[in-house]
């Protein structure tokens, strides 16, 4: 199974004039609607003509999530003729600026159709989505490993029947404490508790965006790979085979 880790994407209103969050959020990037959806759908042309036969979007999808936004997310994911079963989305910090429902009424409306649950199975993969986000003010920009969260993400680790099958948890921010106080403003909260449940894991791989650069780091056995930014014009460079612990290869 071969999977494209997009990430970052920064969706626009494509009628609509920009609000105050989504002009503050994106100081020192252009609001240019049509040229972030061109990156985008360039993105998914090229991971196609690569072989992806999945394709994993680690989060910010959506510059605010706003409804139109999210519609015009969904546009995009028809007109690329991805299927619901082609596709796992999780959502970023910026998905969930507009409200704290956003991101569960964007996958009961427009989203609806590549919804999925809290394990995909693909194979010989299996994809753990978390979803760490909640709604701040845009001036932050931090994730949270809630108790929750964390009891359900060790249960699934824990299960033997996935010690024999290659693990993808996917999450929107890195794992990996950010510097000082910078990591309230926009590091995940409680990440010590993930990477202290993966690093003993050789068939574990942590999926991230939130960064904007491409980025491989070993923790233990296990491996944290974070995506390059659509937004920014970034195209994955190989949808080539990686060695995997003693499994098959993993792309990203």
């Amino acid at each position: 199974m071969r999977i494209a880790h997009l990430s970052d994407m920064h969706l626009l209103e494509p009628t609509e004039r920009p609000g105050f969050g989504a002009r503050f959020v994106s100081l020192g990037r252009r609001l240019d609607a049509e040229g972030r959806l061109d990156k985008a759908r360039a993105a998914i042309v090229h991971a196609k003509a690569s072989g992806a036969e999945h394709f994993l979007f680690t989060g910010d999808l959506t510059e605010t999530g706003t409804p139109a936004q999210f519609e015009a997310l969904a546009a995009l994911l028809a007109e690329c003729n991805l299927r619901d079963d082609e596709v796992t989305l999780l959502p970023g910090n910026h998905d969930a600026y507009t409200s704290e429902h956003a991101w569960r009424d964007a996958l009961e409306g427009p989203l609806r159709p590549w919804a999925k649950g809290d394990v995909v199975e693909l194979g010989d993969t299996v994809i753990l989505p978390v979803d760490a986000t909640f709604h701040q003010p845009v001036t932050r920009s931090a994730a949270r490993l809630t108790e929750e969260l964390e009891r359900a993400l060790e249960a699934r680790l824990a299960d033997p029947a996935l010690s024999r099958t290659r693990v993808i948890v996917a999450i929107h921010h890195p794992p990996h404490p950010r510097p000082g106080p910078w990591h309230w403003v926009d590091g995940l909260l409680g990440c010590k508790r993930l990477l202290a449940m993966i690093e003993h894991r050789d068939n574990v791989t942590v999926m991230h965006g939130h960064l904007h650069r491409a980025q491989t780091r070993e923790h233990g056995v296990s491996r944290v790979v974070g995506a390059a930014a659509i937004v920014d014009g970034a195209l994955p460079e190989s949808y080539g085979d990686r060695e995997f612990g003693n499994r098959s290869a993993l792309v990203a």
